[in-house]
């Protein structure tokens, strides 16, 4: 057998190994989520059976709607809920992110700044994962979705207080403090909250803002690149975010 030979087939088999890798990671992925989405559905329904008021029963309706993919109609039994119930903070809150996932940022920027000036410190749990979610993160990706970095990267900063350093609060603040122009307070914000579990990109962008001059364009490249990531996680197209690198 010849070497190209040789060398073709060590290809075509390091190929095939790492695509079963990626194959397997994919179905264990999915098996999480499904998991996940089951959790969440039974936490509702417990929910809905607990609170017997009109408002909860639209707003558990509403979160099954949004974890079924159906924002508009989410969107309807959150507004109801409201209706029924207008002190019902959660309900604002969840019509804050289905909004934003629509991407009518500017109803969405109405609603979660009022939201936010009667409760600013309110906290929910998380639709999906177990976790708390608190309003400064609702209105936070709002403002990081519309270009806002340095409004955004003050409520996410209060986010992570408020929320107990959760990975998500503590990745944004890092990426808009980055976007915004203040890194040298990046690694002083990451001390403070060392225990939140993050991913590489904001790693990387902690390490940078240690070792380099925040005038460098490699960390807002790097924050950019993880401004997408999570443009992705938020249902939005990640090419409308390019244009904010």
């Amino acid at each position: 057998m010849s070497d190209n030979l040789l060398e073709s087939t060590e290809t075509q088999r390091n190929f095939n190994s790492l695509y079963d890798r990626r194959r397997r990671a994919s179905l264990d992925d999915a098996r999480q989520e499904a998991e996940a989405v089951v959790k969440a559905v039974s936490r509702i329904s417990a929910y809905a059976d607990e609170h017997s008021s009109p408002g909860a029963e639209s707003l558990a309706a509403g979160k099954l709607f949004e974890i079924a993919g159906e924002p508009s109609s989410a969107e309807t039994a959150y507004r109801r809920a409201l209706a029924e119930d207008p002190d019902l903070d959660e309900a604002a809150a969840r019509l804050v992110v289905v909004l934003t996932k629509l991407r009518r940022f500017d109803e969405a920027l109405e609603i979660g700044g009022t939201l936010l000036l009667k409760s600013p410190t309110a906290v929910f749990s998380s639709l999906v994962y177990e976790g708390p979610l608190s309003a400064c993160t609702v209105l936070g990706d709002v403002y990081r979705l519309s270009g806002n970095h340095t409004v955004a990267a003050g409520l996410y900063r209060e986010a992570a207080r408020l929320e107990g350093s959760t990975p998500y609060s503590v990745s944004q603040a890092v990426v808009t403090m980055a976007l915004a122009g203040q890194g040298r307070a990046i690694a002083q914000f990451a001390d403070e909250h060392s225990g939140a579990s993050v991913g590489e990109r904001i790693r990387s962008l902690i390490r940078l803002s240690r070792e380099t001059d925040e005038r460098f364009a490699i960390i807002q490249e790097v924050a950019a690149r993880a401004n997408i990531a999570a443009g992705e996680s938020m249902l939005v197209d990640p090419l409308d975010l390019v244009a904010e690198r």
